[in-house]
């Protein structure tokens, strides 16, 4: 089953008296317990295309369809309601409050996301966090975490709620080998208990470790080629950047 469904996506832009396109005609699907790694040159179009899967932001053309719901044409309102039943978002820079302990900012989104129950909040947030490794960090304060810790929290943050899709821009970009590799283990992991996982990077080693990598420049898909292969995925890359040479891109 197909959870995210794009079809003919377009976005523009405009700069004083010109209009940039970003996005052009872009049509992709992933499937349930599918790891994606979507990879191109800076100015490719991957963040944007990032954001209006996460109905962050609306495409001036095509369709999006997520978990089998068409969502273009919904309101704002609608949409902030959607990415609380069906998204979870790793931002690259964590966006975690400083002024709130890590436990109780995780409690907040479960009860945004519906858990009333403040016994079953406390319950899955201490749950997600002993399966990431920060059972400790419960009480502490972003400021007291490592970058690790940190992006390890912001991931127990997607989960809250079991979505069906989790989207993450940059997840490793900040953080050192091993804590990329824990990070990275884990959407393999979720990915094979069925959720849908989609990681925009510029990094061909994390790309690799997707299950099919989409390479992207111009705003297109430019070529999509197996995971698992870190020098075929940096190959797809620099063909990706050798043809795009000189052509105007947008993030």
């Amino acid at each position: 089953m197909a959870i995210i469904e794009l079809d003919s996506i377009g976005k523009s832009y405009a700069d004083g008296d010109q209009t940039h396109r970003v996005l052009s005609g872009l049509s992709l699907s992933v499937d349930a317990g599918e790891f994606v790694a979507i990879l191109g040159p800076s100015g490719s179009g991957k963040s944007t295309l990032l954001s209006i899967t996460g109905l962050l932001l609306s495409a001036d053309e095509g369709n999006i369809s997520i978990a089998g719901q068409d969502l273009t044409k919904l309101s704002q309102r609608q949409w902030t309601r959607k990415r609380l039943e069906l998204l979870g978002f790793i931002f690259q820079d964590h966006q975690l409050l400083p002024y709130m302990r890590i436990g109780d900012q995780l409690e907040l989104v479960a009860k945004l996301k519906g858990q009333k129950d403040r016994h079953k909040r406390h319950a899955e947030v201490r749950s997600l966090m002993a399966d990431l490794g920060i059972e400790d960090s419960y009480r502490k304060y972003p400021r007291q975490m490592s970058g690790g810790q940190k992006q390890r929290a912001a991931i127990a943050r997607a989960f809250i709620g079991n979505p069906q899709l989790i989207l993450a821009d940059e997840p490793t970009a900040a953080l050192d080998v091993v804590s990329a590799r824990v990070v990275l283990d884990w959407f393999a992991q979720i990915a094979a208990e069925g959720a849908c996982v989609l990681m925009v990077t510029h990094d061909p080693a994390a790309a690799a470790r997707a299950q099919r990598v989409v390479v992207m420049d111009g705003g297109h898909v430019v070529e999509m080629v197996p995971g698992g292969n870190a020098a075929a995925v940096s190959q797809a890359l620099l063909r990706a950047r050798d043809a795009g040479a000189g052509e105007g891109r947008a993030a």
